[in-house]
């Protein structure tokens, strides 16, 4: 069932998928889909070369948002790169991972902890595009993002709902973008990540009301859950995860944060609807991969949130 694994491999990937809570999750939401544990990363390599279809990197830049999302085509797309600061550590990850070159830079929303570490991305990385929400904001951060955009001569698509991200590894849907509200939060975008298999939804930082638009206009499962605002109160509702049904969702925040993310009431309605979930402030960087046999995820920490 998962390919060419050694006897004493299986048993070490079987010993762990049990020491890391589960292999699967059952609940009235949760479809079949199995979801598997790793906590040694060559294992996990090894299991998932031949079969994955995309690879999620939910990159540990302490409060704020950057994930590589990698394809077996070998188009990659980066949404977001954390605070300011964070751009050179969002940058050393991408060439351990042997990334020259970018297809698309995916600029969600304006708010420094999301396109603060972009400016040195697309200084030092080949960017072909960028995907703006359009959505403006008067601060030296948005300026210093604009500016290197323009220095690198960088084309900028601006978001449209509905529209499709060019990408031949998958179908990469754009579900939300820039609205006339002045909250930049509302104006996050949302991309839906298809595979013949699976399905991923990557929230950004829109509010619950925003949810409720979307799930009644993109109903449907999704494999991977990338929480949106970092757990927030004012995300996550009962209905996104009813309809939704999560078979492993992501949070990412920092440690000891000014916004006390994630929320208990969060936290509380994923275990009551039987989600469960790893987070960046417990676990560091997190890969997930998207395969035929079903969802990987490498947790070397072995820090999953059981329900």
């Amino acid at each position: 069932m998962i390919g060419k694994v050694s006897d004493v491999g299986m048993f070490f990937l079987l010993s762990l998928i049990l020491l890391s809570c589960t292999i699967s999750f059952t609940s009235p939401y949760i479809t079949d889909d199995p979801v598997f544990y790793i906590g040694q990363e060559e294992l996990f390599s090894e299991i998932t070369t031949q079969e994955k279809s995309v690879d999620f990197h939910f990159i540990d830049v302490g409060q704020g948002d950057s994930t590589l999302v990698q394809f077996a085509t070998g188009e990659n797309i980066l949404i977001d790169g954390g605070k300011p600061e964070k751009g050179k550590q969002v940058l050393q990850y991408l060439r351990e991972k042997g990334i020259h070159q970018l297809d698309w830079v995916v600029a969600t929303h304006p708010d420094y902890d999301h396109i603060g570490g972009l400016i040195t991305v697309l200084k030092n990385i080949d960017v072909k595009n960028v995907l703006d929400s359009g959505k403006e904001k008067e601060t030296e951060t948005y300026e210093m993002y604009q500016q290197t955009i323009q220095n690198e001569n960088i084309p900028v698509t601006i978001a449209k709902e509905g529209e499709t991200v060019p990408i031949e590894g998958a179908t990469v849907i754009v579900l939300n973008a820039e609205r006339p509200s002045d909250e930049t939060n509302d104006s996050s975008i949302v991309l839906k990540i298809e595979t013949d298999q699976h399905t991923a939804l990557l929230l950004g930082d829109i509010p619950q009301k925003i949810e409720k638009e979307l799930i009644k206009k993109y109903p449907g499962h999704a494999d991977v859950l990338k929480v949106a605002h970092h757990g927030s109160h004012t995300s996550t509702s009962a209905e996104l995860l009813r309809q939704v049904r999560p078979s492993i969702a992501v949070l990412t925040y920092g440690k000891d944060n000014d916004f006390g993310h994630p929320h208990a009431i969060v936290t509380h309605r994923l275990k009551r609807y039987g989600t469960p979930f790893i987070s960046t402030e417990r676990s560091g960087n997190i890969q997930i991969s998207l395969t035929k046999q079903g969802v990987y995820v490498l947790d070397t920490s072995l820090v999953l949130l059981c329900v």
